[in-house]
């Protein structure tokens, strides 16, 4: 038999049709580790390449997170132009026969075709600024909710809110909460 090589685009998809056959798609990682020192690849590599493969899978997911959190901050914004123009449309074919309502409509429709423009065409580094603050506030463990603050100081800013919130007064007594659990012996 002739003596053949392969691209690298054939060997992964060979070894990865292989695999799939053999294994129904999974494999351990002490069988991929088996596999590479039969093949004469070190364990070394494999544990590099695997940590490299973990990162761009968790860049990908985080990607599509925030893509999906830009899509429905777009939603959020088009569902209340939709609503209140309608309502200007209506209120301007009940009163008068000028279209006012189309001018609030023009100003409005501005800046949602801008916003869909920054969610269908993202720049580069605006991605990966907003990413890096998404695995900031997940590492710090703030991260409540799917929206993504576009300056530090928001971020604090939200944080001494939420503190604030945390500890509510009583209206009449003016004592909050934590005040009056100590007094009482709580």
């Amino acid at each position: 038999m002739a003596k053949r090589n392969y691209s690298r685009e054939e060997v992964n998809s060979i070894l990865g049709r292989a695999i799939q056959r053999e294994n129904d798609g999974e494999l351990s990682h002490e069988d991929l580790l088996a596999t590479a020192r039969e093949i004469g690849i070190s364990e070394q590599a494999i544990e590099r390449a695997a940590i490299e493969v973990a990162a761009e899978h968790r860049r990908r997911s985080e990607l599509v997170d925030m893509r999906r959190d830009q899509w429905r901050g777009f939603i959020a914004h088009l569902i209340p132009y939709v609503m209140v123009n309608a309502l200007l449309v209506m209120i301007n074919a009940l009163t008068t026969r000028f279209p006012w309502a189309l001018f609030p409509a023009l100003g409005w429709g501005i800046g949602l075709a801008s916003h869909l423009w920054a969610v269908l065409f993202p720049p580069r580094q605006h991605q990966e600024y907003h990413l890096e603050q998404l695995r900031a506030l997940e590492s710090r463990g703030t991260r409540t909710s799917a929206r993504v603050f576009d300056e530090p100081s928001s971020i604090d800013h939200h944080e001494r809110v939420a503190s604030q919130d945390d500890e509510q007064t009583d209206p009449t007594s003016g004592e909050s909460d934590e005040a009056r659990r100590r007094s009482n012996g709580s």
